[in-house]
């Protein structure tokens, strides 16, 4: 069994599973986070830890994000991707939490 997002044609593969035992398909539907921290170019060199919590499953996620100096010699950026279950996230990193769920789809 394949299952699509939508009917059109050009639509990519979400994912495939075979049936389990019963004959029902079972799917692990997956996306993609990226964080990414900005900033001055102060922040180079400078790793952050960012916690990751599916609002469902409770599942933790943590991952460091470190900023290398941009080539603008002014700023300094970072970036991870997780691949997580689709689902509702909370994001924390140090003192600073995320207003809101982060909706992954």
């Amino acid at each position: 069994m394949t299952l699509y997002p939508n009917n059109h044609s050009d639509a990519q593969m979400m994912d495939t599973e075979n049936t389990n035992t019963e004959g029902d398909a079972t799917f692990s539907i997956t996306a993609t986070l990226t964080i990414k921290k900005s900033g001055g170019a102060e922040l180079a060199g400078k790793s952050f830890l960012f916690t990751v919590v599916n609002s469902d499953t409770k599942t933790v996620n943590k991952v460091s994000v470190t900023c290398k100096a941009n080539s603008d010699g002014k700023s300094a950026s970072g970036t991870v991707t997780l691949k997580l279950l689709a689902g509702i996230y909370f994001l924390a990193s140090g003192t600073y939490t995320m207003q809101g769920d982060i909706q992954v789809i």
